[in-house]
């Protein structure tokens, strides 16, 4: 069984999935400084608005706290196993009968 275009795929979607996170945190900053910001600009207009737009933009930026940043370390641990037994995937021919079977057996166990 060829395993190297699963292990391409498997770090093409990590990637992808921490780009995604990265996206979302920048969206949520940037959204509530340009809130807090308006509501500073609206605040000699209309003061009673901007005391509730200073609110929701504080509450964009307290999202970050439960955002969850936490998933990106796991993922791209994952990525460097996955571009290991890549790596040695390419070299499967030039291994051992029984580094082979560890191989593989190792590849086994990721897909679970």
């Amino acid at each position: 069984m060829d395993f190297l275009p699963y292990f391409d795929e498997q770090i093409e979607i990590q990637r992808r999935a921490i780009s995604a996170f990265k996206i979302w945190v920048l969206v949520l900053v940037v959204t509530g400084i340009l809130i807090v910001i308006l509501s500073v600009v609206l605040g000699n207009i209309y003061p009673a608005a901007s005391s509730d737009l200073i609110k929701i933009g504080g509450g964009f930026v307290a999202i970050l706290g439960v955002f969850p940043g936490k998933e990106i370390y796991p993922r791209r641990e994952t990525i460097a196993k996955y571009d290991c037994l890549r790596q040695n995937f390419s070299n499967f021919d030039h291994l051992s009968v029984d580094d082979q079977k560890f191989l593989t057996g190792l590849a086994g166990q990721m897909f679970k």
